[in-house]
């Protein structure tokens, strides 16, 4: 049996599209917390003289968190163009005690220009 089309109220998409900008910025806080965390093991590895290809691995995955930040910023960038559309296209005066409407203005104002 189909799955009935469930319309989302405009106070549910402003609260999912905050929902989604609000973890990417966590997720591209944590990639740039993970990268210079790496960082210094991958020198104190350097500097305690560790097995070479021990070094070279941690290198890898250090690349690899490197590469994710990029990505992660893209996506944010979206998402927040994304909200930023949503509330220009959208009549907020119904939300104007909206908590998630104030959360998505602050991200909004904050991460515009990122």
């Amino acid at each position: 049996m189909p799955r009935k089309v469930q319309t989302l109220t405009p106070e549910k998409q402003l609260e999912i599209k905050t929902k989604i900008v609000q973890r990417l910025v966590k997720e591209v806080t944590y990639y740039h917390k993970e990268v210079k965390e790496n960082e210094e093991k991958l020198a104190k590895m350097k500097a305690d003289n560790a097995d070479f290809h021990d070094i070279k691995k941690f290198q890898e995955v250090l690349d690899e968190s490197n590469m994710m930040i990029p990505d992660s910023q893209t996506r944010l960038k979206k998402s927040v163009d994304e909200l930023s559309t949503f509330l220009s296209e959208t009549n907020t005066d119904t939300m104007a005690e909206s908590e998630w409407l104030r959360i998505a203005k602050d991200f909004v104002t904050e991460h515009s220009s990122s």
